[in-house]
């Protein structure tokens, strides 16, 4: 008589032998594949670069230093074929009143005036974001 254990293990194999087997690539080869020219945008960053790790007179990392210094403290790392942030942090920037920030009190603002904020401040901040300013879409 089978033992629970070896019973249970056996189910296991099972189990995930066939989820296993459902990831492998099952096509059959073609004569075109050794024709494959692999697109080099289309691979991952080996490593996001720290901006503070960049070249003293370099413009992306003075461009970081001083956004950091104007709204309390940031870190940036970079994507290192683009220069883009793949990972940006730090304090809130204030948009607009509410709880928890200086600016004075006001009324909240329509999402058009959100969207009219996002797209002012990334354009005032191209050199470190972007410029993809005309790809955003509100989804509403």
């Amino acid at each position: 008589m089978i033992s629970m254990k070896r019973c249970l293990t056996l189910c296991l194999v099972f189990a995930f032998a066939g989820a296993a087997w459902a990831l492998t690539d099952r096509r059959e080869p073609s004569r075109f594949d050794t024709k494959v020219i692999a697109d080099p945008s289309a691979g991952l960053a080996v490593a996001a670069i720290d901006v503070r790790s960049l070249p003293q007179g370099d413009l992306l990392r003075s461009g970081w230093q001083s956004f950091s210094t104007q709204n309390g403290g940031w870190d940036a790392y970079v994507d290192q074929r683009t220069g883009l942030p793949t990972l940006a942090s730090g304090h809130g920037i204030e948009w607009f009143s509410g709880p928890g920030n200086t600016l004075a009190p006001g009324n909240a603002p329509s999402i058009e005036q959100l969207e009219a904020l996002a797209r002012q401040f990334i354009e005032s901040h191209a050199l470190l974001l972007g410029n993809g300013r005309a790809e955003l879409v509100l989804d509403r």
